[in-house]
C-alpha cells in the first residue's frame, strides 16, 4: 500500500466477522454500535499471529451461533469512518460468552492459518537436479494456506549459491518444520499474514512497493524509541538497531513489509518486524498500533 498523507476524520470504525456472525460498525461507532475490544499480535516469524476479541452484549441468537462454531474464518477490519482495512484474518480457536458484572461478554480467540499449518505434512523425495525453487514451492503449497508471494521464489538459491539439489532430498514431516529448515538454508524467512504465505530475504522487506509513511502529520504518536538488540531474537540480530513507536490505527503496517519513519529520533526506511493493533471502540483508551522495525538500505 502506498503512503498515506492523513485522515479525513477520526471516528473509530470496525467490522468483526466470525463465521456467519458479523458485527458491523464500518460507517463509524455510533450510539447503537456494540462495544468491541481487540488485540492483534503479529510478527514475521513462523508462529501463527494471534487475535483476541471481546464483544459486549451480543444478541442471544449470535451468542448461541458462536457457541456452536468450530474452525471458521475470523476477520477484523479496523480504522476510521473514512476507511477500514483488514488487520487480521485467521481461524477460530474458541468463542465463549460469560456474564461479567451487568454485561454479557463474548471472548473470541483466533490464529492466523493455525488450523491448516498444525496438520500440514509433506512426504516426498526430490531427485538430484531439482530446482531449489521447486522444493520451496512444494513445501509452501503443502501448508494449505493461500500462496501469497510464493511464485516470486522460483529462482531461489541455497546460501552457497546452488540453484539445484546436488543429491536426492527426502522430506517427511510437518510442513512448517521442513519449510523453516529449508528457508534458513536459503537465507529466507517465512510467515503467514492474513491467511497467505509471505516469504522474504532475511534483512529485506517483501516486494518493492513503498510502505506507509509515519510522521507527525500522518498518524505517528509521539516520537520513536531507538535501541540495540541485546540478543538475536524477535527479528533482530544482536547489536542491531531496533526502532519502535506508536501510530493511529491503520491496516497497512504488516510485519515483513517496509515502512518509512520521519521523526526527531530517527528518519529512514525500516522492515517491520512486529505490530500490535490494540483498540476498544467505546473506551477512552488509544486506538493505536504499536510497531517495531529494523533499518534496511533502500
Amino acid at each position: 500500500m502506498g503512503q498515506t498523507e492523513g485522515r479525513l476524520n477520526f471516528i473509530r470504525a470496525y467490522r468483526i466477522t466470525v463465521g456467519t456472525v458479523e458485527i458491523d460498525a464500518s460507517a463509524g461507532v455510533g450510539p447503537n454500535a456494540l462495544r468491541v475490544a481487540f488485540t492483534v499480535e503479529r510478527d514475521h516469524k513462523r508462529a501463527p499471529n494471534n487475535a483476541e476479541i471481546a464483544i459486549w452484549n451480543l444478541s442471544r441468537s449470535n451468542q448461541q451461533a458462536l457457541s456452536k462454531l468450530t474452525v471458521v474464518p475470523v476477520s477484523i477490519e479496523a480504522g476510521y469512518a473514512d476507511g477500514i482495512g483488514v488487520i487480521f484474518k485467521g481461524d477460530l480457536r474458541t468463542a465463549r460468552t460469560r456474564r461479567e458484572g451487568t454485561d454479557w461478554v463474548t471472548r473470541v480467540s483466533a490464529g492466523d492459518g493455525e488450523s491448516k499449518i498444525r496438520v500440514a505434512k509433506l512426504a516426498k523425495t526430490f531427485k538430484a537436479g531439482t530446482p531449489i525453487g521447486d522444493v520451496i514451492a512444494a513445501l509452501g503449497t503443502s501448508l494449505g494456506v493461500a500462496p501469497g508471494n510464493l511464485t516470486q521464489f522460483r529462482g531461489a538459491r541455497l546460501k552457497n549459491g546452488d540453484a539445484t539439489l546436488k543429491r536426492p532430498l527426502t522430506i517427511a514431516g510437518a510442513s512448517s518444520d521442513e519449510l523453516e529448515r529449508f528457508c534458513r538454508s536459503c537465507g529466507l524467512d517465512w510467515s503467514v499474514q492474513s491467511g497467505a504465505l509471505q516469504i522474504r530475504e532475511v534483512g529485506s522487506p517483501v516486494g518493492t512497493d513503498r510502505g506507509p509513511l509515519l510522521r507527525a502529520d500522518t498518524g505517528l504518536v509521539g516520537d520513536v524509541e531507538s535501541e540495540r538488540a541485546t540478543e538475536t531474537a524477535n527479528g533482530a540480530v544482536k547489536g542491531q538497531q531496533v526502532i519502535s513507536g506508536q501510530c493511529l490505527m491503520r491496516a497497512d503496517l504488516v510485519p515483513g513489509r517496509s515502512l518509512r519513519v520521519e521523526s526527531r529520533e530517527f528518519t529512514g526506511n525500516l522492515v517491520c518486524i512486529r505490530t500490535s493493533h490494540d483498540g476498544d471502540s467505546h473506551a477512552n483508551e488509544p486506538w493505536y498500533v504499536s510497531w517495531s522495525g529494523v533499518p534496511y538500505g533502500a
